[in-house]
């Protein structure tokens, strides 16, 4: 019983640790996703309306 508590604990804090060295703070933005940058949310709709988009 011992042994199946201390490996139950070590997976749950490995998953801990996984979530914790992928969490992204407040100012990390998705480099895959350009509108999801700090400087795109805070534009006016005026303002993102200017912006060139490269045609695909």
């Amino acid at each position: 019983m011992r042994k199946t508590t201390i490996r139950k604990i070590k997976i749950m804090l490995n998953l801990f640790r996984r979530r914790h060295l992928t969490a992204q703070s407040e100012n990390s933005f998705d480099r895959r996703d350009p509108l999801a940058h700090p400087a795109i949310q805070r534009m006016s709709p005026r303002e993102l309306a200017d912006l060139p988009f490269n045609r695909r």
